[in-house]
């Protein structure tokens, strides 16, 4: 019988940032870069990493198309090849971007009257379709994320096959890291039907990594 195929998927907040320090959103508009915090925080997420990135070593680095994303991937994986794709980038905010997140009414972790926001149906497609793209790309390889609270929640809830609900409270905090291993049950299958959360849950199966064993746990 043919051996599963898998994936080793390490997701990884970027560190903080001035206005992670005010407590403002910051979405696409605004992109400042690490903070003194920040950068120790991205050295502190390296140093915990490296058990399982030396076990493991990152074949390729995915960021969004932010600063704050290249500097934190900079800091944890320096010498490793480095992508930069847009369906990464944190969900666009409208004119919400900046403002202290206590001004404004949320939805699951979203701004609900903010003017000229993204479509949320799209900006969903987009995380499914980047995540399909890369575990077909990336088949028994070890890749690191760095994106943002939101896309992180959001991943989690696709690969684990759990609600979009939950999503907000699964987003990573700066500097948190979860590292996912997805084994592919028809690999032949994925280019037609990865295409929902309910089909990701059908045809893989996750595994949380647990660093004092060395091993992946189910």
């Amino acid at each position: 019988m043919e051996k599963k195929k898998s994936v080793r998927i390490i997701v990884v907040r970027h560190c903080q940032t001035i206005m992670n320090q005010r407590d403002q959103y910051q979405g696409i508009k605004y992109d400042y870069p690490l903070t003194p915090e920040g950068i120790l925080q991205a050295r502190k997420i390296k140093g915990d990493l490296w058990p399982f990135m030396e076990i493991y070593p990152v074949d390729k680095c995915f960021i969004s198309k932010t600063r704050r994303a290249k500097e934190t991937a900079s800091i944890i994986c320096p010498n490793t090849e480095m992508e930069a794709d847009s369906r990464l980038n944190p969900f666009d905010l409208g004119d919400a971007d900046g403002k202290r997140k206590e001004e404004m009414f949320t939805i699951l972790g979203f701004p609900l009257f903010a003017r000229k926001k993204e479509n949320f149906a799209k900006y969903l497609k987009r995380i499914r379709t980047f995540l399909k793209d890369l575990i077909i790309q990336n088949l028994g390889k070890t890749v690191l994320i760095v994106t943002h609270k939101d896309i992180s929640g959001i991943i989690d809830t696709y690969l684990s096959n759990l609600f979009l609900l939950k999503a907000p409270s699964l987003g990573l905090e700066n500097g948190q890291a979860k590292i996912f291993k997805i084994e592919i049950e028809n690999p032949e299958a994925l280019p037609l039907k990865l295409t929902s959360k309910y089909n990701f849950g059908r045809l893989l199966n996750t595994y949380s990594y647990e660093p004092t064993l060395n091993t992946f746990e189910k």
